[in-house]
């Protein structure tokens, strides 16, 4: 009857060198944040 609803997430990332915001969303912030931090998508 209820169909499995997938959690979406909204984040703000920076980097602090640069000052810049990246704001998006993610359906697995574990490896956004992963991806971010080795700046496989800035």
């Amino acid at each position: 009857m209820f169909e499995f609803m997938k959690l979406w997430y909204i984040y703000i990332m920076t980097n602090k060198m640069n000052g810049v915001l990246y704001i998006g969303i993610s359906d697995n912030i574990e490896e956004r944040v992963k991806e971010h931090k080795l700046k496989v998508y800035p």
